[in-house]
């Protein structure tokens, strides 16, 4: 319910994929038809798309990884040179958004938490986001920290996803397959600022979701 809820009553989450997808295709219409129109466009779109909401900044890296797919050499100067104005924007909204979430009264939360737990919370919190979007067991609308000192070792054990995933993306790469790799790129750089926040303790719940909207479609 809190996903449908999400999607339904927040025009930031619609508007922001709407924009995000836009930007996506625009992209893809550049790289096929080498039109600076089209480059423009995505630029443009991926800023209407960031003005709606801060997840948008994960557009930037995912170009990477359609110039991958697209077998686009990464180190190329006009590869470079057309990725700057996105990685800019990317930065500043980037920025602004953990300044605003940085309060004390969003970071008392998780404050107590030391940097070695909250690494495993970010790693058990990716885990069960890639587990959840597989089979969605035991959703809540609002996941909550354990209490600190009794972390249960179940959390511990939810890391094994993300190395399995990290593996995967390892032996995928050696076998140059393409396809794995985009997938789990796609999914990686779409979920990393939330992983990236909670692991700076900046907000109140340790997973939602409404956050893995855009990085299933990896």
């Amino acid at each position: 319910v809190e996903s449908v809820a999400w999607l339904a009553a927040s025009m930031k989450i619609g508007s922001y994929a709407f924009f995000f997808l836009l930007s996506l295709i625009a992209y893809i219409k550049y790289v096929d038809q080498k039109d600076k129109k089209f480059l423009i466009g995505s630029l443009v779109l991926f800023l209407m798309s960031c003005l709606c909401k801060e997840q948008a900044v994960a557009l930037a890296p995912t170009l990477l990884a359609i110039d991958y797919f697209r077998n686009r050499s990464l180190l190329s100067k006009e590869v470079i040179i057309e990725k700057i104005p996105f990685f800019i924007i990317a930065l500043i909204f980037g920025i602004v958004t953990l300044s605003a979430s940085s309060s004390l009264e969003n970071q008392q939360v998780v404050y107590n938490f030391g940097f070695g737990e909250r690494f495993l919370l970010g790693l058990y919190a990716l885990g069960t986001y890639f587990v959840k979007m597989i089979i969605p067991y035991k959703l809540s609308a609002f996941y909550t920290y354990p209490i600190k000192g009794a972390i249960p070792a179940t959390y511990y054990l939810m890391t094994l996803p993300f190395f399995a995933v990290l593996a995967g993306l390892f032996f995928a790469w050696r076998n140059n397959n393409k396809t794995v790799v985009f997938g789990i790129l796609f999914f990686a750089f779409n979920i990393f600022l939330t992983i990236f926040i909670l692991i700076l303790s900046v907000r109140d719940v340790m997973m939602a979701d409404r956050y893995v909207y855009i990085p299933a479609i990896g």
